[in-house]
């Protein structure tokens, strides 16, 4: 994190940044307030707060996305984790983002909520890819990306 907000500073022309961050397939030990999955928690919190910190009147001209490609099962398996399920998060950081909301259409935990015991999907994480494209790199069409897919902005942005 400490390297792309120095490429951001820099101001060299860099459009997009991916970096990943291993190592969050937690099926046990996951603990809400300690073991494995909340101190990774922790440290990524940590990470975004200096990213945030780092670049200051940079912020305004940076989106950040922070997001998993699979979600995870509501029920606690024997091992005190969770198993791969389906509904998952992302979290969007930056001067434009219209933050402090939480952008999902939110089916409940009940089990008639459930999609074999997981969180149903609500929002497609393409479509909050496509939004980033169209409205903060200025992508003509978000669909050019994603082939096949009806594109609907989720309202990141103001």
């Amino acid at each position: 994190m400490k390297d792309a907000a120095t490429l951001v500073m820099a101001d060299i022309g860099t459009e997009v940044i991916h970096i990943e961050h291993g190592d969050w397939d937690d099926h046990d030990d996951m603990g809400p307030t300690s073991g494995d999955l909340a101190a990774r928690l922790s440290d990524l919190g940590r990470s975004l707060a200096a990213f945030r910190t780092d670049l200051a009147q940079d912020l305004h001209r940076t989106t950040l996305l922070v997001y998993s490609e699979f979600g995870r099962r509501v029920d606690e398996n024997g091992s005190r984790g969770t198993d791969h399920g389906r509904g998952g998060v992302a979290f969007a950081l930056g001067g434009t983002v219209q933050g402090g909301r939480v952008l999902a259409n939110w089916p409940g935990l009940s089990p008639a909520s459930l999609d074999d015991g997981a969180l149903a999907v609500t929002t497609d994480l393409r479509d909050v890819f496509g939004e980033v494209l169209e409205r903060r790199l200025g992508a003509n069409s978000a669909g050019v990306a994603f082939p096949g897919h009806a594109y609907a902005p989720v309202g990141l942005f103001p």
